[in-house]
């Protein structure tokens, strides 16, 4: 009985996560991601890689979503991988880079398999992802 309780003490963290680089809420079955570094370009660091590849999972899990819709603060979709960060990783570049990869391909690919529409804002451009139903 009490290592059930850890279970649900476990789950209930998880699923409040907060995030330090994205912004990400679900409300009247639209779930909002919003890049959330404006002041670095929205680039990509490993922080905002994995937190990507979470809301990916959440989003594309809620039985409650129907929509997803994502987008970024700033003027700046995104400017690509966070130089900065990466600098500082130059001694482990290859693992780093195979990391970030898979985490993001990781988070891409549910969005690409997912079963609700995925609408992408980007400035002066909107994507707009559909499914058929079968």
């Amino acid at each position: 009985m009490l290592l059930n309780h850890f279970s649900q003490i476990s789950y209930v963290l998880e699923h409040l996560m907060t995030y330090e680089t994205i912004k990400y809420a679900v409300n009247d079955g639209v779930a909002k991601i919003e890049f959330n570094r404006p002041d670095a370009g929205n680039s990509i660091n490993r922080k905002f890689a994995h937190e990507f590849m979470d809301v990916a999972i959440k989003s594309t899990t809620d039985s409650s979503v129907r929509c997803i819709v994502i987008g970024a603060a700033g003027s700046m979709y995104s400017f690509g991988g966070d130089l900065k960060f990466f600098s500082t990783e130059m001694e482990k570049i290859e693992g780093t880079l195979i990391e970030l990869t898979a985490v993001l391909h990781q988070g891409i690919q549910r969005f690409h398999n997912c079963k609700v529409p995925v609408i992408i804002l980007i400035p002066d451009c909107v994507c707009v992802k559909m499914y058929s139903v079968n």
